[in-house]
């Protein structure tokens, strides 16, 4: 359940230039209890522009309807509630185009099952 930071490759493509867009990757297992959590390292100062939940499919796949937010250190979920009610079957982008300047805790929640799986990505520009 790591959660890894990348740089977007290629860095210049079709004119833009993606050298500051920074990508949160996060392959989550649920626990015992149907959530899972994880914390970056740093502290950002950007602009959270997408969000992207991509469930496992078969037997992995969460339950419907499960939940995930986006906590800043003061504890508020900078989705502002936008990450409810996820599917379980489809990939689905969260476009909160929001400013935050802290680190960030990502949680899943909502009973998404025990031991299912799934992926986030969260762009920060």
């Amino acid at each position: 359940m790591a959660l890894v930071e990348t740089k977007l490759k290629p860095e210049y493509e079709n004119g833009v230039d993606n050298r500051q867009v920074r990508v949160l990757n996060w392959d989550w297992t649920s626990d015992g209890a149907g959530g899972a959590t994880a914390t970056t390292t740093r502290v950002y100062g950007a602009i959270l522009g997408r969000v992207i939940t991509v469930p496992a499919h078969g037997a992995d796949a969460p339950v419907a309807a499960y939940d995930l937010a986006i906590y800043d250190e003061d504890g508020v979920d900078v989705l502002e509630g936008a990450g409810a009610d996820r599917s379980n079957s489809l990939a689905q982008t969260i476009k909160p185009e929001t400013y935050v300047a802290s680190g960030l805790r990502l949680a899943i929640s909502n009973g998404a099952g025990i031991g299912t799986k799934g992926k986030v990505r969260v762009l920060l520009f």
